[in-house]
């Protein structure tokens, strides 16, 4: 898996990763998208985030938990590319 997001937010140990968007709404793809930043980041760093965020267009920001659904989906898509 390889991905950047667009901003990573430090608050104490926790990192939290940001992924902007133009859309006015949350897709499944954007909530997949911060799943493989999660993991990403987990493995880079040795720190789970806990959540993360999407930024739509108007500004308003939409937590994303990393739930173990969520990850394993994205493992799950990742296992079948």
């Amino acid at each position: 898996l390889v991905g950047r997001p667009d901003r990573i937010v430090r608050q104490g140990s926790v990192l939290i990763p940001e992924e902007w968007k133009s859309s006015r709404r949350v897709y499944p793809g954007h909530r997949l998208q911060l799943a493989v930043y999660f993991l990403l980041i987990e493995d880079l760093y040795g720190v789970r985030p806990p959540h993360g965020f999407v930024v739509l267009s108007d500004g308003s920001r939409v937590r994303v938990e990393n739930t173990e659904h969520l990850r394993s989906e994205a493992l799950s898509i990742a296992d079948r590319i």
